[in-house]
């Protein structure tokens, strides 16, 4: 499953390994484990963002609580065992 801002919108993503955060992620691959996001400063190539990506062992996902029958929000993916 690929998440995006479309599908998990206002989701964190945590590198678990290191405490921090990681910003401007553009999806999270979580069968592939990879984490991309724009570089830092944004740049644009061919009129498209440039990217970069970081792939993990595993990727958790932790689901806000919500009442019994509505549907599961994603709240933060914890990534762990960065690759490289």
């Amino acid at each position: 499953m690929i998440s995006t801002h479309e599908n998990a919108p206002g989701s964190l993503v945590y590198d678990m390994d290191t405490g921090t955060r990681l910003d401007r992620v553009v999806s999270v691959d979580l069968e592939a484990g990879v984490v991309t996001q724009t570089s830092l400063p944004i740049r644009v190539e061919n009129g498209e963002a440039v990217t970069e990506q970081s792939v993990f062992d595993r990727i958790g996902v932790e689901f806000e609580v919500t009442p019994v029958h509505a549907p599961r929000k994603i709240k933060a993916f914890l990534c762990h065992g960065r690759k490289g």
